[in-house]
């Protein structure tokens, strides 16, 4: 499985649950890919993601998960928005 573009447009919607160091977990939906292309050599994009207004969670790597797929992911919180935390994950990386 790659993590590319394409991989987290088709998964626009879901709800993935993000989990630290604890057993803990905390819903996310990918709300939106935007693709900043930089070059033909280099995919450039960014996932937003949205979670609870409480707990925000602290910039950090998570591990993803979404029925059998698991993955780690750095994330940011850039925004509270409609009773939301909007985080975003930044993808740079040569094709």
């Amino acid at each position: 499985m790659e993590t590319n573009l394409l991989f987290f447009q088709n998964h626009l919607g879901s709800t993935w649950l993000a989990k630290a160091n604890s057993d803990e977990t905390f819903a996310l939906v990918i709300n939106e890919v935007v693709s900043k292309q930089i070059s033909a050599e280099q995919e450039s994009f960014s996932v937003y993601l949205h979670g609870a207004a409480v707990p925000v969670l602290p910039q950090g790597t998570y591990t993803l998960q979404h029925d059998d797929i698991t993955f780690p992911m750095f994330i940011t919180p850039i925004a509270a928005e409609n009773n939301s935390i909007v985080y975003e994950a930044v993808f740079n990386r040569a094709k």
